[in-house]
């Protein structure tokens, strides 16, 4: 009889805990209150401007104390190849964008 009350007391919890991480899995949306104070972005005393994939400018921001940098222009900055998988809402970054081992 314990054993089988442990069973479904370690079912119901397993249960639960999987139901809450599909839940967060969903896509949702907030509200944000950011701060575009003209951040620059230097590398090795070269100054970056950011770029989206098709050129446009893009502006890192302030949320809350941290600041967010757009990943492309930060990656290829640093010599990455990066890419966006929008099936899995996926940034790659890779290093060995020029063949380098």
């Amino acid at each position: 009889m314990k054993k089988r009350i442990q069973g479904i007391i370690i079912g119901v919890l397993l249960a639960v805990i999987l139901t809450g991480t599909v839940a967060l899995a969903e896509p949702r949306s907030v509200t944000l209150d950011a701060a575009y104070r003209d951040i620059k972005i230097v590398i090795d005393d070269v100054v970056i401007i950011p770029r989206d994939v098709n050129g446009n400018i893009v502006e890192p921001f302030i949320v809350n104390g941290t600041t967010y940098l757009p990943v492309r222009a930060t990656g290829e900055a640093l010599g990455m190849q990066v890419t966006w998988d929008g099936n899995s809402n996926t940034v790659f970054l890779d290093s060995m964008w020029f063949g380098e081992e």
